[in-house]
């Protein structure tokens, strides 16, 4: 996966859980309200995992016997209890089998007291999932990722977010919390082919881990009198690679116990964007500034490729035939077959936009699914045939999932797709 400098923190906190109470409501009376099992997400057309719970209290009197009307307000969706009467704990009950119409759904509970006179009422949302079709979602922690890196070793992907790590849980919608003993800000999270898995931060540090994420080491520092932000990439041939973002280059062959110098050649502003192996040992590099090099000793030493004015990306094909995202005047896919010595456009499209994008290939079962920024995504299966396939001029980060589930990042918010 790419590795990205932030130019503004992303703020906000992570998403309520339908484990822990969403705020109250102050009635009349007296009475106050909190309703549980809100911001829950599930398959659409089947219940939620958990009831949906609204609890009563009154500081001087009894709330047993009201009445709770449950109604659903958005999505179509069913309830196994409309109409509801709190018990002698305060609580009323209802489970809510979610609809197709909507992804984001509310169920809309209304409080009665024993005369049956309208005290308040409150929301649940919920969020339903549908195949074959592009669900969105604006709560946390998903909603501010923004490095992603998939597991298909142990069938798993992570992603960084909100500056954590997060696990993706057997349902492609629901990420669980990784615990990463550190202090700093995570930025990246990176995978290579063996299942191993990394995570940078803020404070110029790299964590590895070599079982699913269930524990994490500290590397050795790349940049030992750094203290400030690192890209980090992890090449084809499992090599960790890490830059401070000026010239200063280093890789480690050793899971980031050692580090050795690989700035020969580069010049200041050249830090790391991606790496590949050539299957002859050639490495083409990419720069944050948007240069290519390329290196015949493992690195030490750079060259400076000048067949190409502006490459945003690369990707190596199996093959070694290399891929290059190039918007120069117009979004460009630009290809070469002879290790960068030439270039062929490919496809192209003038999007009259200045919004930039990160993450441009990704490849699934045959197909790249090819990010745009301004256009959306198109597809191709061999490189010469291109067709749209979603037209969102709002996305700029995108990646897939080791089951292939398409997971694109707009503004706030995020777009996922399971194709069935």
């Amino acid at each position: 996966m790419k590795n990205f400098i932030y130019s503004i923190l992303i703020l906000g906190l992570l998403s309520s859980c339908s484990k822990f109470p969403d705020p109250s409501i102050e009635l009349i009376n007296g009475y106050t309200i909190y309703p549980y099992g809100s911001e829950q997400r599930g398959l659409a057309g089947e219940f939620l995992q958990d009831s949906l719970l609204l609890q009563v209290s009154g500081l001087r009197n009894t709330s047993a016997g009201m009445r709770v009307e449950f109604s659903v307000m958005t999505g179509g969706g069913e309830l196994t209890t409309p109409v509801a009467i709190v018990d002698q704990y305060g609580n009323a009950y209802t489970r809510w089998k979610t609809g197709f119409e909507t992804n984001q759904q509310v169920v809309k509970a209304s409080v009665y007291d024993l005369n049956g006179k309208f005290l308040s009422s409150s929301n649940f949302i919920s969020y339903a999932f549908k195949p074959n079709a592009w669900d969105t979602m604006v709560a946390q922690p998903d909603a501010n990722m923004w490095d992603m890196a998939a597991d298909t070793i142990n069938n798993l992907t992570f992603m960084c977010s909100n500056g954590q790590v997060f696990r993706q849980t057997d349902m492609y919608f629901n990420w669980e919390f990784v615990g990463i003993n550190q202090s700093g800000f995570l930025n990246a999270v990176e995978v290579d082919s063996q299942g191993v898995i990394y995570a940078s931060n803020s404070g110029g540090e790299v964590f590895v881990s070599v079982d699913k994420g269930q524990n994490w080491d500290r590397c050795n520092k790349p940049f030992p009198d750094n203290p400030g932000y690192i890209a980090m990439f992890v090449s084809n041939n499992d090599w960790v690679w890490a830059s401070t973002g000026d010239k200063k280059l280093v890789c480690s062959k050793d899971h980031g116990s050692t580090w050795t110098d690989a700035s020969g050649g580069l010049s200041d502003g050249d830090g790391l964007g991606e790496i590949y192996r050539h299957p002859d040992g050639t490495l083409f590099l990419r720069t944050l500034i948007s240069r290519l090099y390329k290196s015949a000793d493992d690195g030490k030493n750079w060259t400076l490729i000048n067949t190409i004015e502006y490459a945003n990306e690369i990707y190596m094909e199996p093959n070694g035939d290399i891929l290059v995202y190039s918007p120069y005047y117009k979004q460009r896919i630009m290809k070469s077959t002879d290790k960068c010595q030439s270039f062929t456009e490919l496809y192209s499209v003038v999007t009259n936009t200045g919004m930039s994008g990160f993450n441009f290939f990704n490849y699934y079962k045959g197909t790249y699914y090819i990010l745009i920024p301004g256009k959306g995504i198109i597809t191709t299966t061999d490189m010469i045939h291109f067709e749209d396939y979603w037209n969102n001029r709002d996305l700029f980060n995108f990646f897939i999932d080791n089951n292939g589930v398409l997971i694109a990042k707009g503004n706030q918010r995020i777009f996922y797709r399971h194709n069935l």
